[in-house]
């Protein structure tokens, strides 16, 4: 059996570069935006818009350190197993709940990279 070695590179390129479109690079955040709502005590949410594939979702937790005054969000985009996975990328804003509070001050980062402080009297 004699085995044409171009065409099977072919396909495997092929095979490569469709694999690879159902892994694209994760998630790519465009902007930050600390929102006060109008509250007592004042709730503060983090609104991130960005891009990510469009087979993934997105997850996040937050950590308040008081003494430290800071609060660190984790955002990550994870591959969602149900979701069929298309070339490309979607938009997405998410809005993260920080916590309600009388006083802050507090600087906010995200994934390690400061987005802003939180002051309140």
């Amino acid at each position: 059996m004699e085995v044409d070695v171009s065409r099977l590179a072919a396909v495997l390129l092929t095979v490569s570069v469709m694999l690879s479109a159902c892994r694209p690079a994760g998630l790519a955040i465009e902007s930050t935006e600390m929102l006060l709502l109008e509250s007592y005590p004042v709730q503060v949410r983090l609104l991130v818009r960005g891009t990510q594939p469009a087979c993934h979702r997105l997850q996040w937790d937050v950590a308040i350190d008081e003494g430290g005054g800071r609060i660190d969000v984790r955002l990550e985009s994870m591959e969602d197993p149900q979701a069929p996975c298309l070339p490309g990328r979607a938009p997405f804003a998410e809005s993260i709940p920080l916590g309600a509070f009388a006083t802050a001050d507090f600087e906010v980062y995200l994934n390690g990279e400061a987005v802003g402080a939180l002051e309140l009297p």
